[in-house]
Protein backbone atom coordinates (compact mmCIF):
# COMPACT_ATOMS: atom_id res chain seq x y z
CA UNK A 1 0.00 0.00 0.00
CA UNK A 2 1.38 3.53 -0.86
CA UNK A 3 -1.48 6.02 0.00
CA UNK A 4 -3.59 5.89 3.48
CA UNK A 5 -5.75 8.69 4.49
CA UNK A 6 -6.87 9.40 8.09
CA UNK A 7 -9.70 11.14 9.08
CA UNK A 8 -10.41 12.72 12.57
CA UNK A 9 -13.76 12.02 13.93
CA UNK A 10 -12.80 12.29 17.72
CA UNK A 11 -13.81 15.97 18.49
CA UNK A 12 -16.56 16.44 21.27
CA UNK A 13 -18.88 18.59 18.84
CA UNK A 14 -19.89 20.16 21.73
CA UNK A 15 -21.74 23.05 19.79
CA UNK A 16 -23.66 20.26 17.66
CA UNK A 17 -25.33 18.03 21.12
CA UNK A 18 -24.28 15.04 18.97
CA UNK A 19 -21.71 13.10 16.81
CA UNK A 20 -20.38 16.25 14.09
CA UNK A 21 -19.02 13.26 11.64
CA UNK A 22 -22.89 11.33 11.62
CA UNK A 23 -24.47 14.77 11.41
CA UNK A 24 -26.00 14.98 7.74
CA UNK A 25 -25.83 17.22 5.33
CA UNK A 26 -27.52 16.99 1.79
CA UNK A 27 -29.18 14.13 3.16
CA UNK A 28 -25.94 12.19 4.04
CA UNK A 29 -23.75 12.20 7.10
CA UNK A 30 -20.39 14.12 7.50
CA UNK A 31 -17.61 11.14 7.76
CA UNK A 32 -19.12 9.60 4.18
CA UNK A 33 -18.51 12.70 2.44
CA UNK A 34 -15.24 12.87 3.04
CA UNK A 35 -14.73 8.92 2.83
CA UNK A 36 -16.52 9.29 -0.50
CA UNK A 37 -13.99 11.85 -1.62
CA UNK A 38 -11.24 10.42 -1.00
CA UNK A 39 -11.43 6.56 -1.24
CA UNK A 40 -10.45 6.80 -5.11
CA UNK A 41 -7.06 8.13 -4.30
CA UNK A 42 -6.03 5.98 -1.59
CA UNK A 43 -5.79 2.55 -0.62
CA UNK A 44 -6.89 2.61 2.97
CA UNK A 45 -9.02 4.97 5.14
CA UNK A 46 -8.66 5.04 8.80
CA UNK A 47 -11.40 6.99 11.07
CA UNK A 48 -9.93 7.84 14.19
CA UNK A 49 -12.34 8.34 17.35
CA UNK A 50 -11.92 9.15 20.77
CA UNK A 51 -13.34 6.12 22.65
CA UNK A 52 -14.86 2.63 22.55
CA UNK A 53 -18.83 3.88 22.40
CA UNK A 54 -17.78 6.08 19.46
CA UNK A 55 -15.76 3.29 17.63
CA UNK A 56 -18.40 1.41 18.32
CA UNK A 57 -20.92 3.65 16.67
CA UNK A 58 -19.08 4.39 13.55
CA UNK A 59 -18.25 0.80 13.06
CA UNK A 60 -21.60 -0.06 12.90
CA UNK A 61 -22.17 2.67 10.70
CA UNK A 62 -19.42 2.20 8.31
CA UNK A 63 -19.19 -1.66 8.41
CA UNK A 64 -16.33 -2.41 6.35
CA UNK A 65 -15.49 0.75 4.34
CA UNK A 66 -12.85 1.68 6.77
CA UNK A 67 -10.69 0.81 9.35
CA UNK A 68 -12.09 2.46 12.62
CA UNK A 69 -9.23 2.92 15.68
CA UNK A 70 -9.66 4.82 19.15
CA UNK A 71 -7.07 7.79 20.27
CA UNK A 72 -4.27 6.10 22.00
CA UNK A 73 -3.92 8.04 24.95
CA UNK A 74 -6.63 9.48 27.14
CA UNK A 75 -5.90 12.54 26.56
CA UNK A 76 -7.53 13.84 23.87
CA UNK A 77 -6.28 16.46 20.93
CA UNK A 78 -6.73 16.43 16.89
CA UNK A 79 -2.53 15.96 17.67
CA UNK A 80 -3.14 12.72 19.64
CA UNK A 81 -5.93 11.94 17.26
CA UNK A 82 -3.12 12.33 14.08
CA UNK A 83 -0.36 10.42 15.90
CA UNK A 84 -2.75 7.18 16.72
CA UNK A 85 -3.81 7.62 12.71
CA UNK A 86 0.04 7.77 11.73
CA UNK A 87 0.74 4.83 13.81
CA UNK A 88 -1.96 2.88 12.64
CA UNK A 89 -1.70 3.49 8.84
CA UNK A 90 0.65 1.12 6.27
CA UNK A 91 1.04 3.94 3.56
CA UNK A 92 4.27 5.25 2.38
CA UNK A 93 2.10 8.59 2.42
CA UNK A 94 -1.07 10.00 4.72
CA UNK A 95 -3.42 12.19 4.37
CA UNK A 96 -4.25 13.81 7.36
CA UNK A 97 -8.25 15.16 7.09
CA UNK A 98 -10.97 16.13 10.11
CA UNK A 99 -14.52 14.84 9.56
CA UNK A 100 -16.08 17.92 9.05
CA UNK A 101 -14.24 19.29 5.85
CA UNK A 102 -16.97 18.44 3.24
CA UNK A 103 -16.29 20.79 0.77
CA UNK A 104 -12.39 19.82 -0.44
CA UNK A 105 -11.16 18.74 -3.87
CA UNK A 106 -8.96 16.02 -4.68
CA UNK A 107 -6.37 16.07 -7.41
CA UNK A 108 -4.86 13.08 -8.05
CA UNK A 109 -0.87 13.06 -8.64
CA UNK A 110 1.34 10.54 -8.99
CA UNK A 111 3.42 9.29 -5.99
Amino acid sequence: MKRSAIVLAGGFSRRFKQDKGLLALGGKPLILHIIDRISSVVDEIFVVVNSKNQEKSYTNFLQSKVKVVVDKCETQSPLVGALTGFESVAGQYSLLLPCDTRLFRVARATL
